[in-house]
């Protein structure tokens, strides 16, 4: 068990992060206030804003067993709301265009709108960014996996494979498998979840984002790049996920021959099929969600690093203010409401058939293009398509016509 106040320094197999771990006192358990699992994005961020109000948590995740690291998209609706990603996005590479296709083929490719605005970073840097902010600000990082959680005498006992901790809260964001999730709550169903599947890969294409979408998919298949480094996926819901593997294949063969794949990568990610998704409490007795394992990604584009840190955010607010229930309050007014009307399957315009048709009409229509953009980058303006479509209708048909 952790049983004492004094530290010493262990060497972490995450890079440049050193946790620490309490020393073991026979006879005394120390009651820690939070404790956070999941290092990711969301604990991490966190755990830098309890600690900026005098706390400290701990934050527990089992190191990374692999070099291999996602690439997160910088965007500047996150930049706007956190301007603290200024630092990491410089460690990124600026992304020159957008190439957008659509199931039948027609292309639209974005350069003046995307130049400049868009970062690539790998999960890595950027994990290890929050999590140096944390420990700076006297976090405890603890890199071992979370094997059991239980509530005993008022308490939560969280149990890693070495040692047990005792918590008055615990916060769950340990992505969608989230152990938290399946302890306080319920894991995700199967129609609750999304699949995505690619390659690690290597190449010489041109500095660009690519997202191709399929008529017999709601999902849609992309490729980002960092350096020399390539990943390219695809992403469908996993009730739908019948030959995934095989239209990614196609696509590497028939339209990426540069492209050299080397390692493969699959996982999971919450998605909202219904509003009803969004009506599941993310706190309860002692206890918050947050990030994947709270299910806050963007309905429309299955991004979820801006809405990852906008709920620690948020769940910050509500332990410091000592009431957890304000964090459902908190999350549903800012960004809830707006998750319900863009899963909501009567609403969504991002049909196969209807993005066809959008996609031929926008390589002639420069109002229609600005108005994609904003919806496939996930802007907050994106969130407004349908309603601009409709106001633009006669404009967008009168540059079509004259192109």
């Amino acid at each position: 068990m952790v049983t004492a106040e004094t530290t010493i320094p262990i060497k972490s197999s995450f890079s440049g992060i050193e946790p620490f771990f309490p020393t073991p006192k026979t006879g005394f358990t120390r009651i820690y206030d939070t404790v956070i699992v999941g290092g990711g994005p969301a604990g991490a961020y966190l755990g830098y804003c309890l600690t900026s109000q005098g706390q400290k948590p701990i934050i527990i995740d089992h190191p990374s067993t692999t070099e291999e690291s996602f690439l997160f998209t910088i965007d500047q609706e996150l930049l706007r709301r956190f301007p603290l990603m200024q630092t990491v996005a410089r460690k990124g590479q600026l992304i020159d265009k957008l190439h957008l296709i659509s199931p039948s083929g027609h292309k639209v490719i974005f350069d003046e709108q995307y130049k400049g605005r868009f970062t690539t970073i790998s999960r890595n840097q950027l994990n290890l960014h929050l999590l140096d902010m944390a420990i700076k600000g006297g976090a405890l990082f603890i890199p071992e996996k979370v094997i059991s959680i239980t509530r005993e005498q008022q308490l939560w006992k969280i149990r890693t494979s070495q040692r047990e901790f005792s918590a008055h809260i615990l916060v769950g964001a340990d992505g969608v498998n989230s152990i938290v999730r399946k302890t306080v709550l319920k894991p995700y169903k199967r129609n609750e979840l999304a699949i995505g599947m690619g390659y690690y890969a290597r190449g010489f294409l041109e500095r660009a984002s690519l997202m191709k979408f399929f008529n017999h998919r709601n999902g849609f298949l992309w490729i980002q790049n960092n350096d020399d480094k390539y990943i390219i996926g695809i992403i469908d819901s996993l009730c739908n996920s019948t030959g995934l593997q095989n239209d990614l294949d196609n696509f590497i063969s028939e339209e990426c021959k540069d492209l050299q794949p080397y390692k493969k990568w699959c996982a999971l990610i919450p998605q909202a099929s219904t509003p009803d998704f969004f009506k599941t409490p993310c706190t309860g007795n002692n206890w918050i969600l947050i990030g994947n394992a709270a299910g806050h990604v963007n309905p429309a584009t299955g991004k979820g690093i801006l809405h990852a840190l906008w709920s620690a955010d948020l769940a910050s607010q509500s332990l410091m203010a000592s009431d957890l229930r304000l964090y459902d309050l908190l999350w549903k007014k800012e960004y809830g409401e707006e998750f319900m009307r863009l899963s909501n399957p009567r609403k969504k315009i991002c049909k196969p058939a209807l993005l066809d048709n959008i996609i031929r009409y926008a390589q002639r229509s420069k109002s229609l293009s600005n108005i994609i953009f904003d919806l496939v980058t996930g802007d907050r303006k994106g969130n407004t398509a349908g309603k601009r479509l409709l106001f633009k209708a006669p404009r967008i048909l009168f540059e079509a016509a004259v192109t």
